[in-house]
């Protein structure tokens, strides 16, 4: 390495779950669906076969706002960031696990929950197709999963007190695992 230049940039946390209808959310998740289209094996491993930014919550846009305000072509970028990791020798792969990580938010971002009507309490909604997506990325158990999700523990002395969480408080719960996995 001869020289190097580094930027500096302000990532809002909060942005990852709650951004304006007119904008997009971080480039990153729209130059990885871009990037990988035409690589079979990438796709595999990061669990977005056929997926569009149109595919999950964190990418959708009712507004339609996918295209970037400057020109640059997610495609291109996706390449030219895999490149300059290539440059400070990450091999295929240590990147690939750093997509992996970005895969698992866009996976996480669509997880749903069921609530239960004979008491506040809820679940992971087991039929939804990205939970499996999500566990495999993550590396973590079903039960895991859900524990952290769907539950609160409190320690009181010597007893630990675990408190199931309403539908609001789960979705929250979701909310503030992708901002702290996402930093």
């Amino acid at each position: 390495l001869q020289g190097a230049t580094v930027n500096t940039y302000l990532l809002e946390k909060v942005r990852l779950v709650d951004r304006h209808a007119n904008e997009r959310n971080y480039h990153i998740f729209y130059e990885l669906l871009a990037g990988i289209r035409s690589n079979a094996r990438d796709k595999d491993r990061l669990l977005l076969e056929s997926c569009t930014p149109h595919h999950f919550k964190l990418t959708a846009s009712p507004s339609n706002t996918y295209r970037r305000r400057d020109a640059v072509s997610d495609e291109a970028a996706y390449h030219n960031m895999r490149h300059a990791m290539s440059a400070i020798r990450m091999d295929q792969e240590q990147q690939l696990d750093v997509m992996e990580v970005v895969s698992s938010l866009l996976h996480l971002s669509n997880i749903t929950f069921l609530s239960h009507s004979q008491s506040d309490a809820c679940t992971l909604d087991a039929d939804n197709h990205h939970l499996p997506c999500a566990l495999e990325l993550l590396g973590v158990s079903l039960l895991h999963l859900q524990d952290a999700l769907t539950t609160h523990s409190i320690q009181v002395g010597n007893e630990l007190l675990i408190k199931s969480l309403s539908l609001e408080r789960c979705t929250k719960a979701l909310e503030a695992r992708t901002q702290t996995k996402h930093l």
